[in-house]
């Protein structure tokens, strides 16, 4: 089995990654970007696409973002993606909301 890295980028932590095939082959990943686990201060959930079977991942796209100020003022956290394919060949990615107590 060969190893493939899809992103890594230091000053981010990337965590809790899925993975769907698209109707069309491309192979799509979905995962959160924050500064540390607990998805503070900021979260986004990212997707990237590759064209070659996991080869090679494109750039990334921000699918969905919270910033520092919409968390502090309690509008809620991004925490983990997860993306299925469809039927019909589409995909849907789902993401879980944390919202403050």
């Amino acid at each position: 089995m060969q190893s493939v890295t899809v992103s890594r980028d230091d000053n981010l932590y990337e965590a809790f990654a899925d993975i769907a095939i698209a109707g069309d082959g491309t192979l799509v990943c979905t995962y959160r970007e924050s500064l540390c686990h607990s998805s503070r201060p900021f979260s986004r959930i990212i997707s990237r696409r590759s064209v070659d079977d996991g080869l090679t991942w494109g750039p990334r796209q921000i699918v969905i973002e919270r910033t520092e100020k919409q968390t502090t003022a309690g509008e809620g956290r991004l925490n983990c993606s997860r993306i299925t394919a469809c039927a019909d060949g589409s995909l849907l990615i789902a993401v879980d909301m944390l919202l403050p107590d």
